[in-house]
C-alpha cells in the first residue's frame, strides 16, 4: 500500500506542477520600458459639455508625472505618449439628509486612454478608465471637484504604466 502511494505521488506531482505552471503569465515584449525616460501628454480631447475639463485633466496628468518623478514630461515626441479623451463627466446626488436635501454629490469621470511606448509592439494600455468620488454639497465647488477626480484618474494612469513595467 505504501509503495502504491509513493508511485502515485511521483506520477501526479509532476503533472500537477506542469498544470500549475500554465497559470503563470509570461510576456516577451519587443523593447524594454526601463529605457523609456520621457512622457509626452498629448492635448486632451473633451467629448463632454463640461467646459474646460480637458485642461483640468491634462494639467492633472502632467502634474502627476512631475510629482511621481520617474518620467520627465516633455512637449515633444516622448518615449511614452499618453493620448486621452474625456468621455463622460457626471455630478449626481449621492445621498440626502433627513430633510430631503442633497448631502453629498457623486462626481464621476470616464476617460479613454491610450499609452504607447517607443519600440514596443503593442500599447502599454488601450482602454477606458473611470472613477468616482463624493463631495459635500455644502459649499460645493465644481472646479475643485473636477480637479480632485482628475488627479485621482491621473494616478490610475501612472499606475497603469508602472504596473506594465
Amino acid at each position: 500500500m505504501y509503495l502504491h502511494l509513493k508511485k502515485i505521488r511521483f506520477v501526479f506531482l509532476p503533472i500537477l506542477l506542469y498544470l500549475l505552471s500554465g497559470c503563470v503569465y509570461y510576456t516577451f515584449q519587443g523593447g524594454s520600458l526601463s529605457k523609456l525616460k520621457t512622457v509626452d501628454v498629448k492635448p486632451v480631447v473633451n467629448n463632454t459639455l463640461q467646459y474646460g475639463l480637458e485642461s483640468t485633466v491634462e494639467s492633472s496628468l502632467k502634474s502627476g508625472f512631475v510629482k511621481d518623478g520617474r518620467l520627465s514630461v516633455t512637449n515633444e515626441k516622448g518615449d511614452i505618449e499618453v493620448t486621452t479623451v474625456v468621455k463622460e463627466f457626471k455630478k449626481d446626488p449621492y445621498d440626502y439628509n433627513s430633510s430631503g436635501d442633497v448631502k453629498n454629490y457623486k462626481i464621476s469621470l470616464s476617460l479613454y486612454v491610450k499609452i504607447t511606448g517607443k519600440g514596443l509592439e503593442k500599447p502599454i494600455y488601450d482602454g477606458n478608465i473611470s472613477d468616482w468620488l463624493t463631495e459635500n454639497a455644502t459649499g460645493f465647488d465644481l472646479e475643485k471637484a473636477k480637479t480632485d477626480i482628475s488627479e485621482k484618474l491621473s494616478d490610475d494612469i501612472i499606475d497603469k504604466i508602472f504596473s506594465y513595467w
